[in-house]
């Protein structure tokens, strides 16, 4: 039970790590300052939270 539910944890992050990533996107897109820096302290969050289930 854990081991699939440590399963679904990462795979909700890396679901996480794609929204950053789009959500950086549109901001770029839209030239928008303050959607790119926090879509990128975001994607830096969900990376951060990713560490300990590829180590």
């Amino acid at each position: 039970m854990k081991n699939s539910l440590t399963r679904l944890d990462f795979w909700g992050w890396v679901l996480f790590l794609a929204c950053a990533a789009v959500f950086v996107g549109v901001g770029v897109r839209d030239d928008d300052a303050a959607m790119v820096v926090g879509s990128l302290l975001f994607l830096m969050a969900c990376v951060l939270f990713l560490v300990p289930y590829v180590r």
